[in-house]
């Protein structure tokens, strides 16, 4: 067997003894070695993309679904370029992610050579870890040498913060396998940790003081793991504390008894200002609502302790202390020093949600489909079994002011980097790899950037429901300076930020062959979200970007007027 055979070889094995099992593939020539290798495995599914950048999306969903690692792979040239934005929300969100770029040999870089650029450390600081392999060279050395190289570079992905990493791998001419040699080869697992367990950073006896002296303690979720949120009920449990909980906390479901649901709309109209916490709890990245991070930014005489996995989340500059460790382990070391609480700073701010919750319900349930009835029906609609991904933007906004509370199994957001591109790639990622009904919660602009993903959507036929709020153009830019008049004429700011388009989404969606229906009533929606139909579908939904920002606008001041 030639050496770049054995080295595709023992990558493949490695990968599958560490637990990977999604390959996502894109055509090409160059890594052909290592795509054989890869689909020879059989712990290994390979999956094809026509797209790169599409592809890194779906890894990313794979990631984001399962908390294991998808593995791209790709042939030489700007091939892997189109990866950078799905490895940018990676390490932003802390994803998961192994990179395996074929690459031309080093002696015809520069030389003007076909499909050969400079892939040498491409992803720069995105990635946890880099290493270029000329595969020549290194699968002359046994494979316990090869293994051990690649054992700590897959470690990475994981622990202690999971995010990307990539590998630059040369192989030359003939690319084809030579005869003789096994098939597989056979390695130990690289033996990956999928966390510390462990707290440290700043001493946990201030925190744990200040708690003790406080009374109206309150927590604020961002996104968090499984395990994380699990930690999050118990220590609010304990403190007899309010939560804040970002959609993709998993603190929304009917269950959480110390959620707060309309937190945003309880934070703008005053309520903090109205009865504020004494101490503030932040676990995880910044919440999605701006009424929430805006208010504790402006009120840094409060302590406000951040736990975080890795890195500061404190943008505001608030934070009178950040705790780097894992977190479940921090709220428990935290938990074990502290008294039970009282019940009473919860209970109020559970009164101030009810009547919330009931105000817009009266409100939200008109016969007219308006973009916040249609968050509140995807919210009311999700079943504990389904997964949710939902779109920058407007839609998680959306969710997280009008969804109130919803059953999903797992609610997904590229809350990372915060773009909306590869959403429906994301959730391709996320169905095929969860092997469950999902739905993505998306906008026009969002279907319009990801469309090419469609074919394969319908080529691969996962049970995704795709929901397009279509407002013919950007939204979100009417809660903007942009769009008052006084600062910009009405005709410049809709041809330079409302950008209309003209388009029917369903009716793209249709010429790849997927069903799609078109509502226009909130019990035509409701209708069309509760049925699971196990194949792909595309639902639109037409409405007007300047109604719907009058109807938040609307809504918001009936809260406020409420809560005064």
């Amino acid at each position: 067997m030639n050496p770049q055979d054995r080295t595709a070889l023992a990558i493949a094995a490695t990968l599958a003894a560490s637990g990977v099992r999604h390959v996502v593939a894109s055509p090409g020539s160059r890594h052909t070695p290592l795509l054989l290798a890869l689909d020879n495995h059989p712990d290994l599914s390979v999956s094809m993309h026509h797209d790169e950048r599409s592809a890194g999306f779906f890894a990313l969903g794979v990631g984001k679904a399962t908390e294991a690692p998808a593995v791209l792979v790709c042939t030489s040239g700007s091939a892997v370029g189109h990866y950078l934005p799905a490895v940018i929300e990676a390490d932003l969100s802390t994803t998961p992610m192994i990179i395996v770029s074929a690459d031309r040999p080093h002696e015809l870089w520069g030389s003007g050579a076909p499909q050969t650029i400079n892939q040498r450390e491409i992803f720069g600081s995105t990635v946890r870890a880099y290493e270029s392999i000329d595969s020549q060279a290194f699968g002359d050395s046994s494979n316990t040498t090869i293994n051990t190289r690649l054992r700590t570079h897959w470690r990475c992905a994981a622990a202690p913060t999971p995010g990307p990493v990539h590998l630059n791998i040369e192989f030359r001419e003939p690319l084809l396998p030579g005869s003789g040699g096994p098939e597989t080869a056979e390695v130990r697992s690289p033996g990956v940790r999928t966390d510390s367990a462990e707290h440290h950073g700043t001493d946990l006896g201030t925190p744990i003081a200040a708690l003790a002296a406080a009374g109206h303690p309150l927590i604020v979720a961002g996104r968090l793991s499984r395990k994380d949120s699990a930690a999050v009920t118990e220590f609010a449990e304990h403190l007899g504390a309010p939560v804040f909980a970002d959609p993709q906390s998993g603190l929304r479901s009917p269950g959480a008894a110390h959620t707060i649901a309309y937190a945003d709309l309880l934070a703008e109209a005053g309520a903090l200002e109205r009865d504020p916490p004494d101490i503030v709890i932040r676990v995880g990245p910044l919440p999605t609502s701006k009424p929430v991070w805006t208010w504790l930014g402006d009120h840094a005489e409060i302590p406000q302790y951040v736990i975080v996995a890795s890195g500061r989340h404190d943008p505001m500059g608030s934070a009178t202390g950040i705790l780097v460790g894992d977190i479940a382990a921090t709220l428990d070391a935290l938990r074990a020093e502290l008294p039970s609480g009282a019940n009473d700073y919860r209970d109020l701010w559970i009164a101030h949600d009810e009547v919330v919750a009931a105000a817009l319900t009266d409100e939200i349930s008109g016969a007219t489909l308006t973009e916040p009835s249609t968050a509140s029906t995807v919210a009311t609609t999700s079943t504990t079994a389904d997964y949710l991904v939902v779109a920058s933007s407007m839609p998680i906004r959306d969710l997280d002011v009008w969804g109130g509370r919803w059953n999903a199994a797992r609610t997904i957001a590229n809350r990372g980097a915060n773009g909306i591109d590869g959403i429906i790639s994301t959730a391709l990622g996320v169905a095929v790899s969860a092997g469950r009904h999902t739905l993505a919660y998306i906008g026009d602009v969002a279907a319009l950037h990801d469309v090419g993903s469609l074919a394969t959507v319908a080529r691969l036929a996962p049970d995704l429901t795709i929901l397009v709020v279509n407002n013919d153009g950007g939204g979100i830019f009417h809660h903007l300076a942009q769009a008052d008049p006084t600062n910009l004429d009405p005709n410049r700011f809709e041809r330079l930020f409302g950008t209309p388009h003209g388009l029917s989404i369903a009716t793209l969606a249709t010429a790849f062959g997927i069903e799609t229906s078109t509502v226009k009533t909130p019990n035509e929606l409701h209708m069309a979200l509760s049925a699971r139909s196990g194949t792909p579908r595309l639902i639109e939904v037409h409405t007007s970007r300047a109604e719907a920002a009058e109807e938040r606008h609307r809504l918001r001041s009936l809260v406020s007027d409420l809560v005064r």
